[in-house]
């Protein structure tokens, strides 16, 4: 993923860490169990970071619209905005 891009797809990390960095530098580093991508989907907006392989890494891209459909239910869509809103903190010139 580059910083700028359309978002269409989310990643789920099953194997390996990648590298998470947008123009002022590394924001985070994800492994097992965690994904990346969901920013550009909720809020509609380009890519907000770029994301790198940091070893092999392993696991699933799923497409916008299963994304967004498994997340629009009010607990799953409130841990979304939540998580969006942490990353985002990270990030101020995203917002």
């Amino acid at each position: 993923m580059r910083q700028g891009d359309v978002g269409d797809h989310y990643f789920l990390i099953s194997e390996g860490e990648v590298v998470v960095s947008d123009d002022r530098g590394l924001l985070r580093k994800c492994g097992r169990g965690e994904g990346v991508g969901e920013i550009a989907l909720l809020r509609r907006v380009p890519r907000t970071a770029s994301v790198a392989a940091a070893s092999a890494v392993r696991g699933l891209q799923i497409d916008s619209e299963t994304f967004l459909s498994a997340v629009t239910g009010p607990a799953a869509a409130a841990a979304a905005e939540a998580l969006v809103s942490a990353r985002l903190e990270q990030s101020p010139a995203a917002r």
